[in-house]
């Protein structure tokens, strides 16, 4: 089970890069501009920057991080490894979202 999280967790860490740097590359082509209202909101703008997508996903990553850690020392270790996985695997599907909406602009990774 825990080789399943670890998967998990890189499969999220490898779409949250591809997604922040085919986000970058949009925004610096003047493509078009950041449709994640939560990030437009955290940074006043629609324009983020590399440093702004690293806060960001940290925030995000953090916070998914929790349960995988309560986990460790909760009796029902596995179901907490269990929701954990399925969080990562969830965020990491959103972060594909988001690389397939840029490929629609002509972005390429």
């Amino acid at each position: 089970m825990l080789f399943v999280f670890l998967t998990c967790l890189a499969f999220y860490l490898t779409c949250m890069v591809a997604d922040s740097v085919i986000s970058v590359k949009g925004i610096k082509a003047g493509v078009a501009v950041e449709g994640n209202t939560w990030i437009n909101a955290i940074f006043k703008t629609n324009k983020e920057t590399a440093t702004d997508y690293v806060l960001y996903d940290l925030i995000e990553a953090v916070g998914l991080s929790v349960a995988g850690i309560v986990a460790l020392v909760h009796p029902a270790f596995y179901l907490g490894l269990f929701l954990s996985s399925g969080m990562y695997i969830g965020m990491g599907v959103k972060h594909i979202q988001g690389v397939l909406a840029w490929k629609k602009y002509g972005v390429a990774l």
